[in-house]
Order: structure tokens, then C-alpha cells, then sequence
């Protein structure tokens, strides 16, 4: 970002690299460590990232949270998404609401309705799987599964292959 500095009384303008709030950057301690999926991951950064809601009581699925932002996370509805260092110097505005977020679950169960929704009726029902997994995150908000998104193992390498394979709609 082009910033104004003050150099012995002279008005310097430089480019400078600044905090970007809405990447989040989700470290190991806010990774579930009995997930094969992110146990061994460093980090992970989500763009532009919104936070999940899991309501128990309105599923059979297993629900499990993978990612959780920190206790200081904040939600904005403003979508600007400029700096206004004049008015803001930390850079945006926070909300003095603060607490951790789910960013990202994995759900395990039956998936037969949507499954049989992702193929045409007359082709490939049979691929069909009664259960599976699924892994959702807070990073997009319009995506859909492709038929050969459907897992039958949990493995690490499944489960990124299955996350690539969704495409938007």
C-alpha cells in the first residue's frame, strides 16, 4: 500500500506492506489434532472466510469442527474492504465483539438426497454412495459437489482430492 512517511521533515511516499484482515490465517492450536485432514498442517489461510453454524439438533450427521478462529476473531457486514488509514490507523474497523468462529467442519453420514441431486437421474445413480464425508469451510459460500466428489475413506489424500473436485454454481 502507497503510504506518506515523514523522513527528516520531508514527505516521503514508499509502498508498504500491511496486515490484511480478511485472510485468515488459522494456526495448529486452532486445528482439531485428531484430524488426519489438518492435524499436520502448519497453517491454513482462508480468503475472505465467513464463520459456520452448526445446529446439532437439526442433524444425524457427525459434525466435527476442523478449524476455529482465536478468542479476538470479529465479524464485519461492511464490504468495503479498502484501508482507510485516516480513519482507521490499525486498518479497518473491529467490532468490539470478539470470540472464536467455526471456519470449518467435516460431516459424516448419509449424503443419498444430495448425492442423487448431483446426478442426472438416468445416468450413474449407482455411484451413489449411502455414507461419506464431506468437508465444508467458511472460504466459499456457493459450491456444489461434482459425482466424483462422493468419499468412501476419510484419507488426507481423498479428502483434498475431494475438495478440488467442487466447482461453483
Amino acid at each position: 500500500m502507497a503510504v506518506n512517511r515523514d523522513v527528516g521533515g520531508m514527505q516521503v511516499r514508499e509502498i508498504q506492506a500491511i496486515s490484511y484482515p480478511f485472510f485468515v490465517d488459522v494456526r495448529n492450536s486452532g486445528m482439531d489434532k485428531n484430524s488426519p485432514v489438518v492435524a499436520n498442517l502448519p497453517a491454513v489461510t482462508m480468503h475472505w472466510a465467513s464463520p459456520l453454524t452448526v445446529d446439532a439438533a437439526r442433524t444425524a450427521h457427525t459434525v466435527v469442527s476442523l478449524l476455529k478462529s482465536t478468542a479476538e476473531a470479529w465479524l464485519r457486514t461492511n464490504t468495503d474492504i479498502q484501508p482507510n488509514l485516516q480513519l482507521y490507523p490499525g486498518w479497518v474497523s473491529r467490532s468490539k465483539a470478539r470470540e472464536s468462529h467455526i471456519l470449518a467442519v467435516s460431516v459424516q453420514g448419509s449424503f443419498d438426497l444430495l448425492c442423487r441431486q448431483a446426478f442426472a437421474p438416468d445416468r450413474h445413480a449407482d455411484r451413489c454412495h449411502a455414507a461419506g464425508a464431506a468437508l465444508v469451510t467458511a472460504a466459499t459460500s456457493s459450491l456444489r459437489p461434482t459425482p466424483r466428489a462422493w468419499l468412501s475413506s476419510a484419507a488426507p489424500s481423498s479428502w483434498m482430492t475431494w475438495c478440488s473436485r467442487f466447482r461453483p454454481t
